[in-house]
């Protein structure tokens, strides 16, 4: 016979998987948009060194040269060169964070699959149980109906 506190802790662990499930879901969908704007700010700081290297070179080829100026440029580049690597670090960190949370999401959908599997067997194993004692109990009259006979 199967336990009624083994079906409803499994109803509860499944419907504890299934809000895992939901959190890691906006837990990825959150990555994703940090991940996207990380791309973004990564974007934007490769255009301003981008910039910041076509001004300077404008100036080195110009014929009003002065050298303090590009001095100036050269260190507004090198700033500027500092930055776009640490967004590009950034945006790598949060590519990596986001495929951890999808990771996470596919272990917690996983995880509910096996807990829906668990409750459909306990649910199966309980008509099956209710089953055989509707049988045993239908025998017993007809045995009974059948020495009376």
């Amino acid at each position: 016979m199967h336990d009624r506190r083994t079906r409803r802790a499994l109803a509860d662990i499944a419907a504890l998987r299934v809000a895992q499930r939901m959190a890691a879901h906006q837990e990825l969908a959150a990555a994703q948009v940090r991940e996207q704007e990380a791309a973004d700010a990564s974007r934007r700081a490769d255009l301003r060194t981008e910039t910041a290297v076509q001004a300077w070179d404008a100036h080195l080829g110009s014929a009003d040269f002065a050298p303090d100026f590009a001095r100036a440029l050269a260190a507004e580049l090198v700033e500027h060169g500092r930055a776009s690597a640490a967004a590009q670090a950034h945006r790598a960190q949060m590519v990596e964070a986001c495929a951890v949370a999808e990771r996470d999401w596919h272990d917690g959908d996983a995880h509910c699959r096996l807990a829906d599997r668990a409750l459909d067997t306990s649910r199966r194993a309980r008509r099956r149980d209710r089953d055989e004692r509707a049988l045993d109990a239908l025998a017993d009259r007809i045995a009974s109906n059948w020495r009376r006979a």
